[in-house]
């Protein structure tokens, strides 16, 4: 309960520090018309951070050096329908003798009875390396799900199976009409098993997740996956082109956490995502596998 309430504490303390702002000396106009004009092309470049939900590990370790932060290239773009771009991140990896351990613990405390006391998990151990990719997706239009950057790996990744940071305009629509959609993370098989790099918690989360949709289905409750959105568009703050501005952005939830997504139906970009903190908790295995805003723009 402690640690669930640690992590809402600084979820609210994010709020203030990035992301979405409550000031702004803007007018809605003003970032109506910045918001429109955000449409990513060939050269284009994002950075994008994880938050500090984003990893397992403590807070002067996610923010130190860089650790994480991806700078991405775009070569081409066309909206709705393909894009493909080259990244490059200073990315922690775990060692083999961490994932062992990982292993080896879930192995004897993944299923115990409720109440019954069980040591804390061994903490992760990590190596940092340069990472170098590069990521093509085709089919976007009929795309609903993600695939979040901490699990994006070494070398070529094509993909016709999910948005990787976009949603598609069928999904964007839905969310501006109904105010909800299916919004997947793309953690199925098929995907997974292209990944020349996961985790072994990466691992659990997949087998987790399968978990929990059935659980959701069988007790007919709302999927985990339906992304449900706000009445009001939020501003979220971002640099573009070297200058900091506001720009208009959907709000929506689902489970899993928080979605802020472009209002541009030729550029839905997902900006930012921050974990529900019961999905980072330890009955949910699902902390490496969460949390990013993208902070830099350039066109």
């Amino acid at each position: 309960m402690k640690k669930a309430l640690a992590y809402v504490f600084i979820i609210i303390g994010l709020v203030f520090l990035s992301g979405c702002s409550f000031f702004t000396s803007m007018t809605d106009d003003e970032i109506k018309s910045q918001t429109e004009s955000l449409v990513i092309k060939a050269g284009s470049q994002l950075v994008i951070k994880p938050t500090v939900l984003g990893f397992g590990a403590g807070i002067k370790a996610l923010l130190s050096d860089n650790q994480g932060v991806k700078t991405v290239t775009f070569e081409n773009y066309l909206p709705d329908d393909s894009f493909k771009f080259s990244w490059q991140a200073k990315q922690r990896i775990e060692t083999e003798e961490s994932k062992e351990k990982q292993a080896e613990y879930y192995e004897q405390y993944g299923e115990t009875a409720i109440g019954e006391r069980v040591p804390l998990p061994p903490e992760p151990d990590y190596y940092s390396k340069d990472l170098i990719g590069l990521i093509e997706v085709s089919n976007l239009g009929q795309q609903d799900s993600l695939l979040l950057p901490e699990l994006w790996s070494e070398g070529d990744f094509l993909t016709s199976e999910n948005g990787i940071i976009f949603i598609s305009n069928q999904v964007y629509n839905l969310l501006l009409s109904a105010k909800q959609a299916e919004l997947k993370l793309g953690l199925s098989d098929s995907v997974v098993s292209k990944l020349k790099f996961y985790s072994y918690q990466a691992e659990e989360s997949l087998n987790s997740l399968k978990t929990l949709v059935s659980d959701q289905k069988k007790t007919g409750k709302d999927s985990p996956y339906l992304l449900k959105a706000e009445d009001d568009f939020d501003q979220y703050k971002l640099k573009i082109n070297g200058q900091t501005t506001y720009i208009e952005a959907i709000v929506s939830h689902n489970w899993f956490g928080e979605f802020i997504i472009l209002n541009n139906p030729e550029n839905p970009l997902v900006l930012k995502i921050t974990p529900n903190p019961i999905a980072v908790s330890n009955d949910f295995n699902y902390k490496s596998l969460f949390g990013y805003q993208v902070t830099d723009i350039e066109l």
